[in-house]
């Protein structure tokens, strides 16, 4: 059944702030799809191109990580950085379930990303992960800012009485990172219902914004590894996601591995990501 093209409408008046993600992309990606894939009025939809101002009220800036694998040794303390040992003020910080240590994820410098005010403007923002331990089958993650200015070391984990194994991220890796712009899942009857389009111009248009940053030579760019932004999931999201905001993502690769190929997403209330607590922030794998 053909679909009726929907009546323009004003976006909501907001003013531009240093904020904002820069925009220039959505227009031009828009414009490109519309001339790659025409017959949109067609078939019913509204035009990518004349819905550019709409969109843009969706767009929220992103982050999309590289990972090339590497010493660990020759890492510099305080750098981006996957696996290996975490980089802490003291091993008594290493964070603890149980009794036993969490495992080492991922470390982010973010001096090295413009995130637009979403994160810390500098620290070192660390993230650990536990799909459960022998008295508790629930998932635990903890999210460390350490603030610029704090002295850093290379931590091994602390003493544990089982056994300690990271399953997650064995392999050392350097992390790059790239600016990007995201929008968010939406179902066909969702884009009907808000704006219009079609779903395969739009799921189009959302993998253009994730791909539409500057390339560098080598690692291992995956529009899965996800600082910010939407996530992508796998199965659907989990119970108890309304309200959560997503503060990484990452899939597997020849650096991370979470379950059969699957990937891992740290989420946090709003609220705490405006305000840059990370005390209450959690993970699930897919």
């Amino acid at each position: 059944m053909p679909h009726a093209k929907p009546k323009p409408r004003a976006p909501s008046p907001k003013k531009k702030t240093a904020a904002e993600p820069a925009n220039d992309e959505l227009a031009r990606a828009c414009a490109r799809i519309t001339k790659e894939m025409p017959g949109e009025e067609d078939e019913g939809y509204a035009p990518l191109a004349e819905t550019v101002d709409i969109l843009r009220e969706h767009v929220t800036s992103a982050v999309v990580l590289s990972t090339l694998r590497g010493d660990d040794a020759k890492i510099p303390v305080g750098a981006s950085k996957g696996a290996g040992l975490p980089d802490l003020p003291s091993v008594a910080a290493w964070p603890m379930r149980d009794g036993e240590p969490l495992s080492f994820i991922l470390q982010l410098d973010l001096r090295s990303i413009e995130t637009h005010g979403a994160l810390p403007l500098d620290g070192l923002l660390s993230f650990f992960f536990s799909s459960g331990t022998q008295r508790r089958a629930e998932p635990a993650a903890a999210v460390i800012h350490t603030p610029k200015g704090v002295a850093l070391k290379r931590c091994a984990p602390p003493p544990s009485p089982v056994f300690f194994f990271n399953p997650y991220a064995a392999v050392p890796a350097t992390i790059e990172m790239h600016t990007a712009m995201a929008l968010p899942e939406l179902s066909q009857e969702e884009l009907d219902d808000r704006f219009g389009l079609e779903l395969r111009r739009y799921e189009l248009l959302r993998e253009r914004l994730m791909k539409w940053t500057k390339k560098k030579k080598g690692g291992n760019r995956n529009i899965e590894h996800l600082l910010l932004g939407h996530p992508r999931w796998r199965h659907g999201a989990p119970d108890g996601m309304r309200g959560r905001a997503l503060l990484l993502q990452l899939d597997t690769d020849d650096v991370f591995t979470f379950g059969d190929a699957g990937l891992i997403y740290f989420t946090l209330p709003e609220a705490d990501l405006r305000a840059h607590q990370f005390k209450r922030a959690s993970a699930v794998t897919q």
